[in-house]
């Protein structure tokens, strides 16, 4: 994303980007299904996701809901809902598989009326089609008046001398011609009967061929679903979003060394330093721009901007080598490809910001709590192979998390 500068001070545009922005409130809005913390809510009441699709891959607990999110988007057939899980255990931080991200997945409603429409359309088109090539077909054509076939005339095909059925000039024979009496060629033999035999080996053959199916899909997890236990072992108090496009006021360009911030007093107790500064006495500027975006808006939980480029907290570790191409642009190509469908589409979604952590944590916040600096997810569109009875399907999604202290 781009820097923003003014050469007037005293002039403070805001600009609107094309992120939008989410803000955690206790009082719900319009939007009842997308929440921060909380407990999921299916996609359908019936249809759960399978609850080891929800546990930690370290210690193999049963994570509770970070965020709830409406992912729908107009293009897409299918209703989405995703859902991020993270593990309390503090052996299990920084672990990989001890935050995951999944979509649900249901056909629309309104897609399904629309799909029916278009082919009942597409029929009516069809049988209008149909009916004019009958309707062509029995009227008589200026060729068959001249040459005939017959049609119209009452006369067979043998009362045309040039009929390809009785051609005396032909030098060649076919299975309903005669032969020509001016060739000095005996007429060509008829081709064989294919024997019974044959036929019958055949036909089985091709039966066999236009019977076979198509593997069934390969679940996400084998062997019965496990339920959700009730009441769940932990969850987070629930919080509503409140949305809105994010504004930014021109700021200053990004200084490039610690000195030059410090000046004489040495003190950076405002500054958001990362660990690495001390050693090579240069800010490090992709944390210092997350910090700089973040303070425009400091109580934003999540950034939703899907397609479009998530605001990095750090620049070496490996979520920043997945992310990150060898200019130091963003790029999707290094996204693993998605595990439902094995393409390379994914792109990024969203992102939970640390004033999340504050926000879900409250007064039992600490030293033993969440010590992530962002958390990205990156999903595709997909639809899961296999659904249960009622169209509901499941995927996982990559997710990326950035901790504290990786700078």
């Amino acid at each position: 994303m781009d820097d923003y500068g003014s050469d007037d001070e005293s002039v403070q545009d805001y600009t609107e980007t094309k992120v939008l922005l989410g803000y955690a409130e206790t009082e719900p809005s319009s939007d009842l299904i997308s929440h921060l913390g909380g407990e999921p809510i299916w996609p359908h009441p019936s249809s759960p996701a399978d609850a080891r699709l929800a546990k930690c891959a370290c210690c193999n607990k049963l994570m509770p809901l970070l965020l709830q999110l409406n992912g729908a988007i107009p293009e897409s057939p299918h209703e989405r809902m995703f859902y991020v899980f993270g593990c309390k255990e503090k052996t299990c931080r920084r672990k990989k598989g001890s935050m995951k991200a999944l979509r649900g997945v249901k056909v629309s409603k309104d897609y399904e009326l629309r799909i029916a429409k278009a082919k009942e359309e597409e029929e009516a088109r069809r049988a209008e089609e149909k009916r004019k090539r009958e309707e062509d077909a029995t009227k008589p054509k200026a060729g068959n008046l001249l040459f005939g076939s017959g049609a119209g005339l009452g006369m067979g095909a043998e009362g045309n001398p040039f009929s390809a059925g009785g051609n005396p000039f032909s030098t060649t024979a076919t299975a309903a011609a005669t032969a020509n009496p001016f060739s000095t060629k005996p007429a060509a033999p008829t081709t064989a009967t294919p024997t019974a035999e044959k036929l019958t080996k055949s036909f089985a053959d091709t039966l066999r061929i236009s019977s076979t199916t198509k593997p069934e899909p390969e679940p996400l997890l084998y062997g019965p679903s496990e339920p959700w236990p009730s009441p769940l072992p932990f969850t987070y108090p629930l919080f509503y979003f409140d949305a809105d496009y994010e504004t930014l006021v021109p700021d200053a360009p990004i200084p490039q060394k610690i000195e030059e911030v410090l000046g004489d007093d040495k003190t950076s107790d405002s500054l958001p330093v990362s660990n690495n500064d001390a050693d090579d006495g240069h800010l490090d500027t992709v944390f210092q721009k997350f910090a700089d975006r973040a303070g425009q808006n400091p109580e934003q939980v999540l950034r939703y901007e899907r397609g479009g480029c998530p605001l990095l907290y750090s620049h070496n570790d490996e979520v920043a080598k997945t992310l990150l191409d060898s200019k130091k642009e963003f790029t999707t190509g290094r996204i693993p490809s998605c595990t439902e469908c094995g393409k390379r589409e994914r792109v990024f979604e969203f992102q939970l910001m640390p004033h999340a952590i504050s926000v879900l944590e409250g007064d039992s916040m600490g030293l033993d709590g969440m010590e992530w600096g962002t958390v990205i997810v990156a999903t595709c569109t997909c639809a899961p192979k296999v659904r249960d009875v009622n169209g509901v399907g499941w995927v996982e999604e990559w997710v990326g998390v950035q901790w504290e202290g990786q700078n």
